[in-house]
């Protein structure tokens, strides 16, 4: 009796291609941020000139009241409060908050086809800010200056002042490791503001 035995070939090796390896997951940019006391000092630097323009406003908005006003001298005060809040990327924000004041004295002359005012003033404002990085700062700002405008009966007029200020700042910000950073100092500016409008004819 004979046994048959079947043989079957062996299937074909698989081709050894591993899986696609996946791309490695891209290593994250550090973000860029200032160190604490580093974001303190550009705090207090950018305050500056946000002190010196409110304090500018207050003489801007007066050369307006005075374009109505009657040809005598007159003696005036202003009081203004601002907030400002200032982000940055790098983590430099902060926010202001000011109150200040302002005086002065003026006078309105009639003049060759117009009116010429003049006037002096002088003002304190005193600012408190928040640094976001922890920490504060304060800026009292003493000013004096002049000013002066020229309008002509077409309606053209010609605005002008100057200002001389002293900054005392003082800051209380904080290190990286956690400590303090604080400092005082002072520093001077001067500055002005030249506006005018042109006449509008009608014929």
């Amino acid at each position: 009796m004979h046994r048959s035995v079947a043989r079957h070939k062996p299937d074909p090796k698989p081709d050894p291609k591993p899986d696609p390896t996946p791309d490695p997951t891209p290593t994250p940019v550090p973000e860029k941020r200032i160190t604490p006391s580093t974001a303190a000092v550009l705090n207090m630097a950018a305050t500056l000139p946000l002190v010196f323009d409110a304090e500018l406003n207050s003489i801007r908005e007066r050369l307006n009241i005075m374009k109505a006003s009657p040809h005598n001298n007159n003696v005036w005060g202003a009081t203004y409060n601002t907030r400002n809040n200032v982000t940055t990327d790098a983590g430099a924000g902060f926010e202001q908050t000011l109150t200040g004041m302002t005086v002065g004295i003026d006078s309105r002359n009639d003049i060759p086809e117009g009116i010429a005012t003049l006037g002096a003033f002088m003002g304190y404002s005193h600012s408190h800010i928040g640094f976001d990085r922890g920490g504060h700062g304060s800026v009292g700002s003493y000013s004096l200056g002049g000013y002066a405008s020229w309008e002509h009966e077409s309606g053209f007029y010609l605005d002008g002042v100057v200002k001389l200020n002293r900054f005392e700042s003082n800051v209380a910000g904080k290190m990286s490791s956690g400590g303090a950073a604080n400092g005082s100092y002072h520093s001077n500016g001067l500055g002005g503001h030249i506006g005018n409008r042109d006449a509008i004819y009608r014929w």
